[in-house]
């Protein structure tokens, strides 16, 4: 096994490694816990050469932390239904590795106040296949109420995400996605636990290895997607997730003829993602209970008290009304 000290990009080049069935590669990235919060997360980007006809064998990557590991193969064929017969290769796997507060901890008490995430890569290829990997620190995952995140591109192989914490005296928001485009896509609201991200973690499962129901909520779109949130759901915030649908059976539809040439569709192999779907994304706040229920109560207590003075001064008034002519019938 060949160990490399891997290292944050802060460009855009990526160092290239080849590697075959002869040897394993691992990649060692230590992070400083006073690197990473709540606004930060590590975004980690793998891609293959384009070797068609030396690949007889796929890549295998494996992310291990504290309490998960992660696992995926490269190239990613994302295949769709019989019908649509057709197959998407992608020679590009990325992600993002939420990094939770308690796992920062375990991991501070072995290793020196450090995170350390591990990453190996093997192939059954005879010959060396060349990939390259890149570390990026992602710092924009945090959405604020009322703050418009636009032209977001989103493909099927990666999973996108956002975070949202609730403000102060907010306790009932409005998650509105929207898009141009028919590409079908789902919008899940999750609570802040990487549960998607990680579906492996041992965490997530319980003592028979069963996988953990989570709380969340999700909705197929293609132009249009509006979920409520309450506080009361949600109350350490939660993760806004999209998910790029390999088809567009989700979302009751599908096409039998591409949009361009009008010829019917046919088992092609696709060399990378054509399925790309821009999405706006924007939180919106909504009132809650206590906030319009004095608003409509006082107006009809008003309406209330005149009632009351305005009958009670009619019943005075013809009280007396009454006695006066009682008294003057005596008379």
């Amino acid at each position: 096994m060949v160990t490399f000290r891997s290292a944050l990009i802060v460009n855009d080049s990526s160092p290239s490694f080849a590697v075959s069935k002869t040897t394993c590669h691992l990649h060692v990235l230590d992070l400083k816990t006073a690197q990473l919060n709540n606004t930060v997360s590590v975004h980690l980007e793998t891609t293959t050469a384009h070797q068609k006809d030396e690949v007889t064998c796929p890549m295998v990557f494996s992310l291990t932390q504290s309490k998960s590991t992660k696992s995926w193969a490269l190239p990613l064929l994302n295949e769709t239904t019989k019908e649509d017969n057709i197959t998407i290769i992608s020679h590009e796997k990325d992600f993002t590795i939420c990094l939770e507060h308690d796992n920062k901890s375990s991991y501070a008490n072995g290793s020196g106040n450090n995170v350390e995430l591990l990453l190996f890569v093997s192939t059954c290829n005879p010959s060396n296949v060349n990939y390259t990997v890149k570390f990026t620190l992602k710092h924009n995952i945090i959405i604020g109420l009322n703050e418009n995140s636009a032209n977001m591109y989103v493909i099927p192989t990666t999973l996108y995400h956002f975070r949202f914490n609730f403000p102060y005296g907010v306790d009932r928001v409005i998650v509105e996605v929207q898009s141009e485009d028919q590409v079908c896509m789902t919008v899940a609201i999750q609570c802040p636990w990487c549960r998607l991200l990680n579906e492996n973690s041992l965490s997530h499962r319980d003592q028979l290895g069963m996988p953990v129901g989570f709380k969340s909520i999700l909705q197929d779109m293609s132009k249009k997607a509006v979920l409520r949130v309450d506080k009361t759901d949600f109350s350490e915030g939660f993760f806004i997730v999209f998910m790029v649908q390999p088809n567009d059976r989700r979302c009751g539809w599908s096409k039998n003829v591409t949009e361009k040439s009008g010829i019917p569709l046919q088992a092609v192999r696709l060399p990378e993602p054509t399925r790309i779907k821009i999405i706006n994304v924007t939180v919106h706040g909504v009132l809650s209970t206590s906030n319009y229920t004095m608003p409509l109560l006082f107006p009809l207590a008003y309406v209330i008290v005149i009632i009351v003075i305005t009958t009670a001064t009619y019943g005075t008034f013809n009280y007396v009304s009454v006695r006066t002519k009682m008294l003057d019938f005596r008379i």
